[in-house]
């Protein structure tokens, strides 16, 4: 008998034991993301997304809805989250879908219905239209995240919209008429190459 084991153990079982404990844990992968490498319906539905929303890829072409994961989706990927998100990681998790469809929503809601000029204190989609653009353009966010889309125009509201209309050589008034609605819409709509610098406010 080898005197390596108890008496009651078998030579097999004692290795196997040890090999495992000393295997160190991989880090798991978050479910339901997707990212570069990927595959499937999902990624040809976040494709369309981006090709929908103006993004390109670094040559500034649309991207091929394919189902693949690659260079070019990741690179749209990434100019989208200039804009919208807290990062540039070129991951889709719950955050970018989020921002995704939100962009989605203000590209699909036609052109602006404001009356002759919104300002604080006012209520209504026509504040909730002015306050969806000006978070798609990357105004609006505060240590706390993007302000609540409420359909209120409030301080927060005023404050983003004044520093849209500074960036943008106007009067930092702080009241959007249909001018700076038109404005605010045409500048969210236009086309971003993959390579397009974050806004800073």
């Amino acid at each position: 008998m080898n005197p390596r084991y108890p008496k009651d153990a078998t030579p097999s079982s004692t290795p196997e034991r040890v090999e495992h404990a000393s295997r160190e844990p991989r880090p798991l992968r978050k479910a339901g993301c997707l990212r570069q490498g990927d595959h499937g319906a999902k990624v040809r539905e976040l494709q369309q997304t981006l090709n929908f929303l103006g993004y390109r890829d670094l040559y500034g072409r649309m991207l091929v809805v394919d189902g693949d994961f690659g260079v070019s989706t990741h690179a749209a990927l990434r100019a989208f989250q200039y804009l919208h998100c807290r990062r540039t990681d070129g991951v889709v998790d719950h955050d970018v879908r989020t921002a995704l469809k939100r962009a989605e929503d203000w590209a699909q809601l036609g052109p602006p219905r404001a009356q002759d000029c919104l300002r604080l204190g006012d209520r209504g989609p026509d504040v909730r239209l002015l306050q969806i653009l000006l978070i798609a353009r990357g105004y609006g966010s505060t240590s706390d995240g993007p302000f609540p889309v409420d359909g209120y125009f409030g301080v927060r509201t005023a404050v983003a919209l004044q520093i849209f209309q500074r960036d943008r050589g106007r009067a930092p008034t702080g009241k959007a008429d249909m001018a700076t609605l038109l404005e605010l819409q045409q500048a969210s709509m236009a086309p971003h190459a993959a390579n397009t610098p974050p806004h800073d406010l």
